[in-house]
């Protein structure tokens, strides 16, 4: 099964509850770049995984700090089952890269075990904020810790040129950083979906936002400078995705996504082209 990769079109902070959760306001996307997830029965529990990313192979745990791992014991718990299965995990996307990579591969696995959506909801959103998204990855807006989806109709496939300055980013520290000043004031989140129902690309450019990027962005510099890249190549808006550091640029087209991609190509660990995509909808 895919598990693809995911983007924040928005990302603001809405406040602080008192378990120190934050409560968002997200309107989320998939995109074409993906982990591959595949399972079987087997007498014994065993996990591996095949990377294309060399270099983070070793910062690829195979316990239960692993997402999948801990869906999948988590599921097989809830049903009253040893977790006997062989799991081997394809890895494409970037790991704490703001891509929701692990809890994509953790979607995949929940959505392979089991068939009662509610049930797999639950599990879940108990394992992570973004895991209820990609558990079907439509484009939605997504409220609260991550439990309230709204999904909608995307008019025009998006082009997005993507960069990661090839470091991990640790979503906990960037949210402790943040201060609510720091939020924006006037919610874009009416005024971007209804831009992306209607088609109008343009408009999305400018809508695009993310309260989290100032922070990231001070601890670690590189993103401005992945960021200013980006949009020397003239894209209709350029933000970071989740809490970093991976940035994106939209294009108006997917030639235009491509001419930026050879422009910066070689500057940045990884440069490339994608666009948005709908998981069930994929031939």
């Amino acid at each position: 099964m895919k598990a693809y990769a995911k983007i924040n079109l928005l990302l603001e902070v809405i406040g602080k509850r008192e378990n120190n959760y934050h409560d968002l306001c997200m309107i989320n996307c998939s995109i074409d770049l993906f982990d591959e997830i595949f399972i079987e029965s087997d007498s014994f529990f065993s996990f591996q995984i095949i990377s294309e990313l060399a270099h983070e192979t070793e910062n690829l745990p195979v316990d239960e700090k692993n997402l999948a791992v801990k869906a999948l014991n988590k599921f097989c718990s809830l049903e009253g089952k040893e977790p006997n299965y062989k799991v081997i995990l394809h890895k494409r996307i970037p790991i704490g890269a703001g891509l929701a990579g692990g809890s994509t591969d953790a979607a995949a696995v929940l959505n392979l075990l089991g068939k009662n959506q509610k049930s797999l909801s639950e599990i879940a959103l108990s394992l992570g904020a973004d895991i209820p998204f990609c558990l079907n990855g439509k484009p939605a807006v997504v409220r609260g810790i991550g439990e309230i989806l709204e999904p909608f109709k995307i008019k025009s496939q998006l082009n997005f040129l993507i960069v990661n300055p090839g470091f991990s980013v640790s979503t906990k520290k960037i949210f402790e950083a943040f201060n609510l000043q720091h939020k924006n004031k006037k919610s874009r989140s009416e005024d971007l979906k209804r831009s992306l129902e209607t088609g109008d690309i343009a408009a999305v450019g400018k809508l695009l936002h993310n309260d989290l990027e100032p922070i990231t962005s001070k601890l670690y510099p590189e993103v401005i400078r992945a960021l200013d890249a980006i949009r020397s190549t003239n894209p209709l808006g350029a933000i970071m995705s989740g809490s970093g550091p991976t940035v994106f640029g939209l294009y108006e087209s997917k030639g235009a996504a491509e001419s930026a991609c050879k422009k910066l190509n070689g500057n940045f660990p990884i440069v490339m082209v994608a666009a948005s995509v709908i998981p069930q909808e994929e031939l």
